[in-house]
């Protein structure tokens, strides 16, 4: 088994769009919207962007548990398996087949992100834990979830909790905010069509991989990195 770890984004990287807004989509169109817009709205305007956690689950605010698991097992099947980019799918089979240890490593609710994983076989899930109280949400998460900066330090302690350190380690995301990231590991691939990080990749010589004709340059990609680290 290859000593190197895999972090894979979600959004963009995985699945087309985002899970979340694919979940808001698949709550307005049963009806949840008043409470959804209320809370997008308290999110967006009472918060500066890094203490949105305290109040990014606010929709789910008062809602059990089972309620929750519910709705993210039927936009699942619904809306997030069929936005799954075939391309990352057969990549991280693969790579399972070969003994690859892979890691989703997300902002997304950790819900949310869980059945993803559970769903492709993933190793391990790191994302946003909703705080939950007499087995509802509270509206809050536990803690800074992983996004930007925070990426870095959420890989950081899985890394060392799991005996891996940065040089064993290959990161797979599409958004400028993984920027930081990707300058941290030993290799670097850039998926899907983000120009800004394009840009970026080309000065730092990371891979770029285009969601498109060109996919299946991504497994040749991850194969190359993956022997490098040997």
């Amino acid at each position: 088994m290859s000593r190197a770890v895999i972090l894979w984004d979600i959004d963009g990287t995985i699945v087309h769009s985002s899970q979340e807004r694919l979940f808001f989509a698949y709550l307005r169109r049963e009806g949840h919207t008043s409470f959804l817009r209320s809370a997008l709205s308290m999110v967006r305007l009472a918060l500066p962007v890094w203490r949105w956690y305290r109040m990014k689950l606010s929709y789910l605010r008062g809602r059990t548990v089972d309620e929750v698991a519910g709705w993210v097992e039927v936009c699942f099947d619904q809306h997030i398996r069929p936005a799954l980019i075939p391309e990352a799918v057969a990549a991280i089979t693969a790579l399972k087949a070969a003994g690859v240890r892979q890691v989703l490593l997300s902002g997304a609710p950790m819900p949310l992100a869980e059945k993803t994983a559970g769903y492709l076989g993933l190793d391990d899930v790191v994302a946003g834990v909703p705080e939950i109280a007499d087995r509802c949400y509270t509206g809050r998460m536990m803690g800074p979830y992983p996004l930007g900066h925070q990426k870095v330090v959420h890989a950081a302690e899985w890394l060392a909790r799991h005996g891996f350190s940065w040089e064993e380690t290959v990161a797979v995301a599409d958004h400028y905010k993984d920027r930081f990231l990707l300058a941290k590991v030993r290799h670097a691939i850039v998926v899907g069509g983000n120009k800004r990080l394009h840009r970026l990749a080309r000065s730092r010589g990371w891979p770029i991989v285009p969601w498109g004709d060109a996919t299946p340059g991504l497994r040749p990609v991850l194969n190359q990195v993956l022997t490098d680290l040997k």
